[in-house]
């Protein structure tokens, strides 16, 4: 089955939920580096009272990392072109860290930079042998630099990127701990997935539209566009970074996707992007 859960509506999990409840409020709560949580297992009027965290987290399962970090996990990447969400591709990446070659229950996590943490219960719903499945919302620079951020990433066994604007996972997450925690997990097999924006960015070439979306029509008619020209980016994420050039990320190398192809009509521009790639030799030709 297909869903979208880039921008649903968010409603109560009824069968186990944990999270900071005032996102949609557009509040961010902090507390120290462990949650303070209530006996019903929600952040502590005390704790969202004190010092505000840059970031927001959400966890479906088992709030604490019981399980060490598991190292028998299959590593994997999931390509999703965005748009409806697909079933098997959730069930695929949670297999490779709840199956039978697997000691203990995997921790899912999906991070993004804005959004809500509607993935929690579709992913615990298809794959319920996981220990936890969490989203953590990293808005900007601050948070994407904060202490728990690395912490939270650093005890996922799978990592989800999801949709939203690639220019912000570019801006905020390059050089910072996360992009160095999605490293270590990918050196721990940890399976990687991204849909449309979060695809954006796996391949070696990225298209950040930081300077702007663009269209076929607008790509093929003016290839030296400003947009497609600042927009071509390979710092996030590099498979050419020395410490992963040899893990999973290589079979992205030389390579940039696209998403929403189809419904959106992308060949053009992809086909202009490849011939600027080319043409500046940010690949090998």
């Amino acid at each position: 089955m297909r869903h979208s859960h880039d921008n649903p509506r968010l409603g109560p999990d009824k069968k186990r939920s944990l999270g900071i409840e005032a996102l949609e409020s557009r509040r961010l709560f902090s507390a120290t580096p462990s949650l303070n949580l209530d006996s019903s297992g929600f952040v502590s009027a005390a704790a969202q009272g004190s010092v505000k965290l840059p970031y927001s987290y959400f966890v479906t399962g088992n709030a604490g990392d019981t399980n060490p970090v598991l190292t028998s996990a299959s590593a994997g990447l999931a390509l999703v072109g965005g748009g409806l969400d697909v079933d098997e591709v959730f069930k695929w990446m949670g297999a490779k860290v709840t199956g039978p070659a697997t000691p203990g229950k995997g921790d899912f996590l999906v991070i993004r930079a804005t959004g809500t943490n509607a993935y929690n219960g579709y992913i615990d719903r298809l794959v319920p042998d996981l220990d936890s499945v969490a989203t953590l919302i990293i808005p900007d620079k601050v948070a994407a630099n904060h202490p728990d951020v690395a912490r939270i990433i650093g005890e996922a066994e799978a990592i989800f990127i999801a949709g939203g604007d690639q220019g912000n996972y570019v801006t905020f997450w390059n050089d910072t701990p996360v992009e160095q925690e999605i490293y270590n997990a990918v050196l721990r097999n940890a399976p990687i997935g991204g849909t449309s924006a979060g695809l954006a960015v796996l391949g070696e070439i990225d298209f950040s539209a930081v300077a702007g979306s663009i269209t076929s029509a607008e790509a093929l008619s003016k290839p030296s566009d400003i947009r497609i020209r600042d927009g071509l980016d390979s710092r996030f994420l590099s498979p050419e970074e020395p410490l992963v050039s040899k893990s999973i990320l290589k079979y992205m190398d030389n390579l940039i996707t696209d998403s929403h192809f189809m419904q959106r009509d992308r060949e053009g521009r992809l086909l202009t992007f490849m011939a600027n790639m080319d043409a500046r030799n940010l690949v090998p030709g």
